[in-house]
């Protein structure tokens, strides 16, 4: 199990940001082919009501004349290539979108491992900023409740 792990911390992390773009990708492949062979859908109720309002605000009118949108608008906007170019784009967006947080996080994770350095042994120090980081970077989502999709990594918060 060492072994497992210790393979895992010293793999470049820019592997790690490609191996789970690409992860995203064949969920999104997928889900395309799910959605138009299975009575059960892959793709969740919210994308939906996400282009719609987008469908909304492309045509002068309020996103929350989708009678179910609860979101931001800036939401809608930003989706709206999914009615003008591909019903794709957003899946895309919020997979490009996942993996910057992820970066972000890690350099936060650094930053603050950074400041406390004199607490944690270097070789310690580098191996939590490259687990915690990758952590985020696995997490899909993979919990489904009520109809949202909650991400793992803001469970652990």
């Amino acid at each position: 199990m060492y072994s497992v792990c210790y393979k895992f911390v010293n793999i470049d992390y820019k592997f790690h940001l490609l191996f789970s773009l690409l992860t995203r990708f064949m969920l999104i492949i997928y889900g395309i082919h799910h959605d138009q062979f299975s009575d059960v859908k892959y793709t969740d109720i919210d994308y939906k009501v996400f282009t719609d309002a987008s469908r909304h605000v492309l045509n002068g009118n309020s996103p929350y004349d989708r009678h179910t949108y609860r979101y931001s608008p800036l939401v809608a906007i930003c989706l709206i290539p999914n009615v003008t170019l591909h019903h794709v784009f957003g899946k895309v967006l919020f997979s490009f979108i996942d993996i910057i947080v992820a970066i972000l996080i890690r350099q936060i994770v650094k930053y603050t491992l950074k400041e406390y350095q004199c607490y944690v042994q270097k070789d310690k120090r580098k191996q939590m900023i490259t687990i915690l980081s990758q952590l985020k970077l696995l997490a899909l989502k993979i919990v489904k409740n009520s109809g949202n999709q909650i991400n793992i990594s803001q469970k652990l918060y």
